[in-house]
């Protein structure tokens, strides 16, 4: 019988983590940016809609992103399995953040 030994990788520095987060954040900006600009186009948009307006895209992007960043460095400090518990967090938000518009579609608009 013989056992297998497994060694983890050591974990990746926390100004390491900082800076994929950070390079991550501002891709993700970018992308959200072209399709809000997309949506706002293919969509004819009021131009008083403020939620698509790239300035309002990109902060809620980078806020976003470097708060998943640092949720996911206090995870790795303070659990055993740091990434199964981020991939079920980060699901469920995105879950979240799809179903949260779709559910002002019956709504009628303020007077």
């Amino acid at each position: 019988m013989s056992t297998l030994d497994t060694v983890a990788a050591p974990a990746a520095p926390a100004r390491a983590v900082w800076a994929r987060g950070a390079v991550a954040a501002v891709v993700a900006a970018a992308v959200n940016t072209v399709v809000a600009v997309a949506a706002r186009a293919v969509f004819d948009l009021d131009s008083r809609f403020v939620g698509l307006k790239p300035q309002m895209v990109i902060m809620a992007t980078l806020v976003t992103m470097l708060a998943g960043t640092g949720a996911f460095l206090l995870l790795r400090r303070f659990t055993a399995s740091p990434e199964r518990i981020f991939t079920v967090l980060a699901l469920v938000f995105a879950v979240v953040s799809v179903l949260s518009p779709l559910s002002l579609l019956g709504a009628s608009p303020a007077d």
